[in-house]
């Protein structure tokens, strides 16, 4: 917890210097609060938590995440991540500079972050978790940019266009279907399918 801390601030200040620095949030799946930073699935094997930082660094763009402790309460950690990106608009940080990027339950996460955060120009990506669930249980009410990726076989998430009607203060918002047939797996590593569109998402806003 230290150690991300440290990173943390260290992010924080790099952004008030270097406002052209683009800053991704990646928020991962739960498996990872359930089994550490290189689970297994049983059907969709290994999810490639690394890989993905790795994949999603790179080409000016500074990556922070962590592995969430178990059973993890979405609004308390989005309200750390709002925290944090407030922050960084307060320095001087361009919201356009800013995305988050977030999978499965960390999908929900960033939810409720673009709930709390209401700069128009923040950057969002979620992938694999709207469904009915979440619209029962949580007040989602979506801020900023916005792009929805899921994938047509996955019975967990879905279209995202019942959550975009309800966010009335949602700006520019798009969404990709994709047809991998891996259901919820396709998450799990760095696809192209989805790491493409989510890094141009955060290029070119």
């Amino acid at each position: 917890m230290r150690k991300i801390l440290i990173i943390s601030l260290l992010l924080l200040s790099c952004g008030a210097r270097k406002p052209e620095t683009v800053h991704v949030f990646y928020l991962h799946g739960r498996i990872i609060e359930e089994q550490g930073r290189r689970p297994t699935h049983a059907e969709f094997g290994v999810y490639e938590y690394d890989e993905i930082l790795r994949r999603l660094g790179g080409e000016g763009r500074v990556v922070l995440s962590e592995a969430r402790a178990r059973n993890t309460d979405p609004d308390a950690y989005a309200d750390k991540v709002a925290k944090q990106i407030e922050d960084l608009l307060a320095k001087g940080v361009p919201g356009r500079r800013i995305t988050v990027i977030g999978a499965s339950k960390g999908a929900v996460i960033a939810m409720l972050v673009s709930t709390k955060v209401r700069s128009p120009e923040v950057g969002y990506v979620i992938l694999a978790s709207c469904n009915d669930w979440v619209r029962q249980n949580y007040h989602v009410d979506l801020h900023g940019e916005v792009l929805s990726i899921y994938e047509a076989s996955d019975d967990v998430g879905g279209t995202c266009e019942p959550i975009f009607k309800q966010s009335k203060q949602l700006g520019k918002h798009r969404e990709v279907r994709l047809d991998t047939g891996l259901r919820h797996g396709f998450l799990y590593r760095p696809m192209k399918e989805w790491i493409e569109p989510a890094l141009a998402w955060s290029r070119r806003r």
